[in-house]
């Protein structure tokens, strides 16, 4: 398993508990969306980027691309305002996991480049 996950980082994966959080909150927001015609697009780009995006390494370890990060930012960014009350209590933790991944994965890196 070592292995595939250093394979999978050298080509630009990340993985981490922070991945485990963000697949996690990603499928509860999409399960609460599940049966309800106003937001089945959105219910479909969410699911599209879970399943281009994430690998799976392990029972419990995960995988996802940096452009699996960057769409599942825009995706918080534009959807999570118009869940309803209830779905909101996951969609603000799917928010908070997305977000601590984008600055790990795309701001961080990006900091070090320009001090460099």
């Amino acid at each position: 398993m070592q292995a595939q996950t250093n394979a999978l980082v050298a080509i630009g994966f990340t993985t981490g508990e922070d991945v485990d959080q963000a697949l996690h909150w990603a499928s509860r927001v999409s399960e609460s969306l599940a049966g309800r015609s106003r937001y089945h697009g959105a219910r479909n780009r969410l699911q599209a980027v879970i399943w281009t995006h994430f690998r799976v390494l392990g029972e419990r370890q995960h995988a996802i691309s940096t452009a699996g990060v960057l769409q599942l930012h825009i995706w918080a960014k534009d959807n999570i305002g118009s869940l309803t009350a209830k779905q909101l209590v996951d969609g603000r933790q799917f928010a908070r996991a997305i977000g601590i991944l984008h600055d790990r994965v795309i701001i961080e890196p990006s900091r070090r480049r320009v001090a460099a």
